[in-house]
């Protein structure tokens, strides 16, 4: 199977130069993560940029400066197979496709959790991480948000007092129960007064908690507060493509893995599941 297949047609670009608000303002409007960018002239792939890179970079405003130059590419007559061993090795979410020298689509992880339903092999045993990052649920929302920005890891499982899964927390849960000072914000980004299509609510939604620490404020709330309780889960036996149709249909980028026991053996995420397209 080709990438022209599976991948996102006519996808959202940014053209350098210009500057970070031009790029956030494209995530907003259109709820992705990040956008190739092409140079304003030639229309070709100069890099990539995502919240992440942004908001790493929060004092940078040129996107030049914060953007991934030189990005991983495919052609759209690649084997899914190079883009999966491209996305896991490098552990990449988001691969721009080209056709000659012309960006035509992106594909993602999710683009390909679909061939994976159908021909992956085995079961998510074998591409659990039990390196995960689980959290006490008395665990002070401000000690949740030190773990994230430590770990880099944005998906944690919340445990009882007795080791079992209790539910989830997010980077995204997180964000919904945080303050922020919208003016320093608006000011820092240079937001104006007439951007009336991208509003606030907009703009909290893809920052999550990629901004720089001291204008995030959490109320005293614990991590059992806010948790996603209702958790969707799958076993160590369960087979790679029923985790994949499930994760494909949820839109979740990882699943929390249980044992027989219904303990936590660890989380599998959607860039493991494509090592069985390898």
């Amino acid at each position: 199977m080709k990438v022209k297949e599976v991948m996102v047609t006519e996808p959202i670009v940014v053209k350098a130069p210009c500057t970070r608000k031009t790029a956030l303002k494209q995530m907003v409007l259109h709820e992705i993560s990040g956008v190739p960018v092409l140079d304003k002239k030639t229309d070709m792939l100069i890099g990539i940029v995502t919240r992440k890179d942004i908001f790493r970079n929060s004092e940078e405003t040129q996107l030049p400066l914060i953007m991934t130059t030189e990005p991983v590419t495919v052609d759209v007559d690649d084997d899914i197979k190079k883009a999966a061993k491209l996305m896991y090795e490098g552990n990449i979410n988001r691969l721009p496709v080209l056709d000659g020298n012309r960006v035509v689509g992106i594909v993602t992880p999710t683009d390909l959790m679909g061939v994976v339903e159908k021909k992956g092999t085995g079961s998510v045993d074998d591409y659990v991480r039990g390196a995960c990052v689980p959290v006490y649920e008395e665990t002070p929302l401000a000690v949740v948000i030190s773990i994230i920005r430590t770990t880099q890891v944005y998906s944690l499982p919340i445990l009882d007092g007795s080791g079992n899964l209790a539910g989830i927390i997010t980077d995204t849960d997180l964000f919904h129960e945080s303050h922020i000072d919208e003016d320093v914000v608006i000011s820092d980004l240079g937001i104006g007064s007439d951007e009336d299509k991208w509003t606030w609510e907009g703009l909290r939604s893809i920052m999550k908690l990629y901004y720089v620490v001291e204008k995030v404020e959490l109320p005293d709330l614990r991590a059992k507060d806010i948790m996603i309780k209702d958790v969707r889960t799958v076993f160590g036996g369960t087979p790679v493509g029923e985790a994949a149709r499930t994760m494909k249909r949820f839109n979740f980028g990882q699943i929390p893995v249980l044992d027989h026991e219904d303990r936590l053996k660890g989380i599998v995420y959607d860039l493991d599941l494509l090592r069985t397209l390898i």
